[in-house]
């Protein structure tokens, strides 16, 4: 069996506005208009698929998947609760329910924070779903597979964003590689040891909302610099004075509770300011070192609000992050612009 990647949909989680146009997302085409999503696929030498795993949900989601195939997919694993990941969950949930038996339920892999926010959006379904609950930072093998393991590691994405977690995936065969799929965040809540574990993917899918950066967007930016000044922006060097790291577990832990989970103690030894934390991109790619970087979830409001930065074209923006890269000293690294459908060896 080989494991390959596909990519359901890119984009965040209103990538054209109504009555207005873009130039990135193409409005004509819908599968440009997914959200981010993508399928761990188990492929025979022949391409026939027997097994897959979907990371995330949301908008057009299953309309992709009843394109591509018509397949039910073996599981989910989900990064956060907002709608944009987790709006196809009941759909999916509903065709299972309808198509085998009663007390035959769907496995959904997540934080408990993310099981809350789903449960919240769709409390009718949890009779008909197996939670399989993802501990922050502790590894757990993923049963529709042979050999393939989850693990979450916390971010943070907001206040309103419960349990969000980016989700390292990896095989269990010496001849397969592991991927990090970061879902939507500000920043990684990484413990410093967790660094070596994510260096050893060989392939980092990560939230491109914003190119400058914008904390109160709760999106991570391209690079911590303003446009053209080669300094860090005033907004980010505004939110570390107002942050501390204990203040970015409020989301992971129940309000007025004594952070107790080992991890999340492990995290504040290792941190004393907000601003040790890697927020940008440019920033995680020279902690990671992970080689090939897609680039997802592209959006561009915020760079121009902020900025009046202009929106760019699929090209340009492969352009200007392999050109900031460059300027940040970071080498042998690829990125990639991937696009709804496009299928990658994992």
């Amino acid at each position: 069996m080989k494991l390959q990647i596909r990519i359901n949909g890119t984009a965040p989680a209103w990538p054209t506005m109504l009555g207005q146009s873009g130039k990135f997302y193409n409005i004509s085409n819908t599968e440009e208009l997914g959200s981010a999503s993508y399928s761990i696929l188990s492929n025979t030498p022949e391409n026939t698929c027997t097994r897959e795993l979907l990371i995330d949900a949301g908008h057009n989601t299953v309309p992709f998947l009843l394109q591509h195939g018509n397949r039910m997919p073996d599981a989910i694993a989900l990064t956060h609760g907002h709608p944009d990941h987790i709006l196809g969950v009941d759909w999916i949930i509903q065709s299972h329910r309808f198509g085998h038996a009663k007390a035959d339920r769907y496995p959904v892999y997540c934080t408990r924070g993310t099981w809350g926010c789903l449960m919240n959006s769709y409390t009718h379904i949890k009779p008909w779903v197996d939670f399989r609950e993802l501990i922050p930072g502790k590894q757990m093998r993923i049963h529709e597979f042979e050999e393939l393991f989850i693990t979450a590691f916390p971010v943070y994405h907001g206040d309103g964003a419960p349990g969000s977690s980016m989700l390292l995936i990896e095989s269990g065969r010496p001849d397969q590689g592991s991927v990090l799929f970061t879902g939507d965040m500000l920043c990684p809540l990484l413990r410093k040891k967790d660094l070596k574990t994510i260096s050893g993917a060989t392939k980092l899918f990560i939230d491109t909302n914003n190119r400058f950066p914008d904390p109160l967007s709760n999106h991570i930016s391209f690079t911590p610099y303003a446009p053209g000044s080669g300094k860090e922006s005033e907004l980010l060097t505004a939110w570390f004075r107002e942050s501390n790291p204990g203040r970015l577990l409020k989301p992971h832990t129940d309000p007025g509770d004594i952070i107790s989970d080992p991890y999340f103690n492990e995290f504040l030894s290792d941190y004393d300011q907000v601003s040790e934390l890697p927020h940008s991109i440019l920033d995680f790619c020279k902690l990671s070192g992970i080689p090939e970087v897609f680039l997802i979830h592209y959006f561009g409001w915020y760079d121009q609000r902020n900025y009046s930065q202009q929106v760019l074209t699929r090209e340009q923006l492969f352009e200007w992050a392999t050109r900031e890269a460059g300027d940040y000293t970071i080498k042998d690294i690829i990125f990639r612009i991937p696009v709804a459908g496009e299928i990658i060896n994992f």
